[in-house]
């Protein structure tokens, strides 16, 4: 891959506001496969562009860039004299070290909501005024423009069984279902509970939730699976307008959003039995 290749695949991932990471090989000592300058573009979702010289070096970086999923940029050293080796040093033996800077690319708070609503709408709004890169999906034209979704970095049109398409799933993506049909956030929850993410929550009644979990059980979604949903979603604070819904959700969000990515920090109900 030539340099402009690959920079145009960086400005195509902040372009589309997907996870991803750039790792420079800024320090090599000994024999290495690849000599500093080299580069390699890392999605979150594990797949890339480029190379640093390929095998266990490649893998164990990507591993590492995927599980830390540094918010600033970090330094990596690894090991590659088999006689000096650490655990998490690659499995190799050109006998060099090599120092790599990683970067990631866009912000790593991202929310995703499905469904540009009267909810949508000002979820957008205040999500992106606290520091979240927002993705709108909605499958009706009205509602997904940017004079609904100002403050969004992107809206997007399109049917919602094509959801996945859309959802750049990582383990730091957040994702609000609020469309306007129950089926509809039925079926996108279905679709996310099979991808990794930061956070999965459906708006509903307390009702609408014992049914949803009901039918997921049944469906033979596990327990695992089923703890990472929230629904209702939101912290449990009085709230029935739109606005007033947006600040419940937004807050569940910010009790998240320092922590590693993989835990949580919310003081949920839990999931109806």
């Amino acid at each position: 891959m030539t340099s402009r290749e690959f920079y145009q695949k960086v400005l195509e991932a902040i372009k589309d506001s997907r996870v991803a990471y750039t790792a420079t090989l800024i320090e090599s000592a000994g024999s290495t496969p690849r000599k500093p300058g080299t580069k390699i573009l890392i999605y979150g979702d594990g797949s890339f562009c480029g190379t640093i010289g390929g095998g266990d070096l490649e893998k164990k970086l990507i591993d590492h860039v995927i599980h830390s999923a540094p918010r600033t940029p970090a330094l990596v050293d690894f090991n590659l004299n088999e006689e000096e080796h650490r655990p998490s040093d690659p499995k190799m033996s050109c006998g060099g070290r090599v120092r790599i800077l990683v970067e990631p690319l866009a912000n790593p708070h991202q929310l995703c909501i499905v469904g540009g609503g009267h909810c949508g709408s000002e979820l957008s709004r205040l999500a992106a005024s606290v520091g979240y890169s927002v993705t709108v999906i909605d499958n009706r034209e009205t509602w997904a423009g940017r004079d609904k979704h100002p403050a969004a970095s992107r809206v997007i049109c399109a049917p919602y069984d094509e959801i996945e398409h859309h959802i750049p799933f990582s383990n730091e993506i957040c994702i609000a279902v609020m469309t306007h049909g129950h089926a509809h956030d039925e079926e996108i929850a279905r679709r996310c509970l099979k991808h990794e993410f930061r956070y999965l929550g459906v708006i509903g009644s307390s009702r609408k939730a014992a049914g949803l979990f009901k039918r997921l059980r049944e469906d033979g979604f596990d327990e695992h699976q089923l703890s990472r949903l929230h629904c209702p979603i939101g912290l449990p604070i009085p709230s029935h307008t739109p606005a007033e819904i947006a600040v419940s959700i937004v807050a569940q969000l910010l009790t998240i959003r320092e922590e590693p990515a993989g835990g949580t920090a919310l003081d949920s109900p839990p999931n109806p039995a």
